[in-house]
């Protein structure tokens, strides 16, 4: 390629990026992650599931779950609650386009989730047929949360940061032909997962038989010490014994005192990167505060993950349950919003996980844990691009929001099957207000969330926000000349392709008729 070309084509980016500079990372955000659902994004997909109608009703029956019930009759202990689990076929419809799975495992899914009048589902794909390179994958309404983003934004944030944790897209939900509503779509942690997103060069097989070393956290305080590890346990059935790896290493762990130490067990980047999204999430609901939530993998080469996932309560949701005094905090008093938003690193974890982790990786190398979070800030947590992927997304949701709004022929909201259920009906003056400013129900705007909390971070670690703000703004002309310059790159390749198919197809053409003169 010529000199001349080339300038041409530094030309012509430059001024592409000049053109669209307000528009950089929209609907390109987590183009550059990797993730299989990247060809989903922009688009609402839909789902639906198909069972006999005598399954449907006792689905219906087994979703009536109410708070009362949870608190009072079943103790808070949610493997008391009654799950519904069936063979049902699936059909997805993308870009018009129909996709049939046949015989799929389709569960009720969540926990707390469950006390909710819309409920989420399990889907377990064959392993013939996946959908996007997945398995296993999860259905969530996330109703508590009248933007329908907040839990959207977490994960990708997540996979933008090269972060282990799930990847989410949107879809409408139909299942025996009654509208459901506008769902999460997401994968789910499991064997299958893990062998899709790790270099498992050790491990024999296609399947995830072999996947022996991967541990669900999911009850309150599962703490990485001898005794509270415990309560994780391994995803393969076959394996709930296989505890031996685990309990090692909550038993090392006592000994560690340095990052270098630390590292031996645990991956520390992606370790160090996790919790400062839970503190930038102001998330509660995983390791640092409630610890659970997440899953610990041991590699082949003996080192450990932190996979975090669940987001629907990150960005201030359950923000009541707080500051009620409900969820233990690093400190004494019970706060008022604006001070809840403002709060530093220091007062954000509890006690349980100080030591080691907290120790090392924030109090004993404090500049090290700034100087990501500072690299986190600009690669993402910036109100600058942060609003626009918000209106984004608030503006491709719309019309399926409003869907919602509007009561079908049974006199019910869609997909609002557990009729004693707390409700997440809202309005779309809601919807609107609370994706922006407006605190509605104890539910603060997300927009003002995250502004109060970029200004909050900068503020306590002395970070200067216009330079901030600059450098996010170069690296998103940065990420967008990298995919300008994919596009390109996809175009020219393809088109050499066709010019060398049609040169041989001319070629071969001129062998056949200067074969037959002869």
């Amino acid at each position: 390629m010529s000199y001349l070309t080339l300038i041409c084509i530094f030309y012509c980016l430059l001024s592409w990026v000049k053109a669209n500079c307000d528009f950089l990372n929209a609907k390109d955000y987590v183009k550059n992650s990797n993730r299989t659902f990247n060809p989903l994004e922009g688009k609402v997909i839909t789902i639906k599931i198909d069972m006999t109608e005598k399954n449907y009703k006792k689905l219906i029956e087994i979703a009536q779950v109410s708070s009362y019930d949870l608190y009072y009759k079943y103790n808070m202990d949610y493997d008391k609650l009654e799950n519904f689990e069936e063979k049902v076929n699936m059909t997805t419809i993308i870009d018009g386009s129909e996709e049939k799975y046949e015989k799929i495992n389709f569960k009720t899914g969540g926990r707390y989730g469950r006390v909710q009048d819309r409920i989420g589902f399990n889907l377990k794909l064959k392993k013939d047929k996946l959908f996007y390179n997945r398995k296993d994958l999860r259905l969530r309404p996330d109703a508590s949360d009248y933007t329908h983003i907040r839990s959207k934004i977490s994960a990708d944030l997540m996979n933008r940061w090269n972060i282990h944790s799930v990847q989410e897209t949107y879809t409408e939900l139909y299942i025996n032909n009654n509208y459901y509503g506008l769902y999460f779509l997401m994968d789910s942690i499991k064997p299958s997962w893990i062998k899709q997103n790790f270099d498992n060069q050790n491990q024999n097989g296609n399947d995830d038989d072999d996947v022996r070393t991967l541990y669900h956290c999911q009850s309150f305080n599962s703490n990485l010490d001898p005794i509270n590890i415990k309560k994780c346990f391994n995803e393969k059935d076959e394996y709930l014994n296989y505890t031996e790896p685990l309990y090692n290493m909550a038993n090392d762990l006592q000994n560690v005192t340095t990052i270098e130490e630390l590292s031996d067990i645990f991956n520390i980047e992606n370790f160090t990167r996790t919790i400062i999204a839970e503190y930038l999430f102001s998330s509660f609901d995983n390791y640092l505060i409630i610890g659970h939530n997440y899953h610990l993998y041991q590699s082949p080469n003996g080192i450990w993950e932190i996979i975090d996932h669940d987001y629907d309560s990150n960005f201030g949701v359950n923000l009541k349950t707080v500051l009620g005094g409900y969820i233990s905090l690093n400190y004494t008093a019970v706060v008022e919003f604006d001070k809840y938003v403002k709060l530093d690193f220091d007062h954000w974890y509890t006690d349980e996980r100080k030591i080691p982790i907290i120790d090392i990786l924030y109090h004993k190398n404090k500049k090290r844990f700034i100087s990501i979070l500072e690299k986190m800030l600009i690669t993402g947590f910036n109100p600058d691009e942060l609003f626009k992927r918000i209106d984004y997304l608030s503006n491709l949701i719309e019309p399926y929001v409003r869907n919602e709004t509007e009561i079908n022929k049974d006199g019910i909201y869609p997909g609002r099957i557990n009729l004693v259920g707390n409700p997440s009906n809202h309005t779309m003056e809601i919807f609107h207000s609370n994706t922006n400013y407006d605190m509605v129900d104890n539910i603060p705007g997300l927009k003002d969330f995250i502004q109060k909390k970029f200004n909050a971070v900068c503020n306590i670690y002395k970070l200067n926000k216009s330079k901030i703000l600059l450098e996010a703004r170069l690296y998103q002309a940065q990420m967008a000349i990298e995919n300008k310059l994919k596009e390109i790159k996809e175009i020219l390749v393809e088109t050499n392709s066709k010019f060398y198919s049609s040169f041989n197809e001319t070629l071969n053409n001129f062998i056949d008729v200067f074969e037959t003169y002869n």
